[in-house]
């Protein structure tokens, strides 16, 4: 026997970037960069309100890093 559970959920990610590019030497240079992204999730579903988690949010941030040579 499976239960099945209607849901929604809604994601909202937003993301920026920098990038710095440097000179060493004549013949070589350095690349960087730095992405930020924050992430919002919401969730609802139809069980009873006695239910913990019911619904709720979700959030967090991300600062993925890449450097080149």
């Amino acid at each position: 026997m499976s239960k099945h559970i209607a849901f929604t959920i809604k994601e909202n990610i937003i993301a920026g970037y920098v990038q710095g590019k440097w000179q060493l030497t004549p013949c070589s240079e350095a690349l960087g960069g730095l992405r930020v992204e924050h992430t919002n999730q919401k969730y609802d579903t139809q069980l009873p309100t006695s239910v913990p988690f019911k619904s709720g949010k979700i959030w967090y941030n991300r600062f993925p890093a890449k450097c080149n040579f």
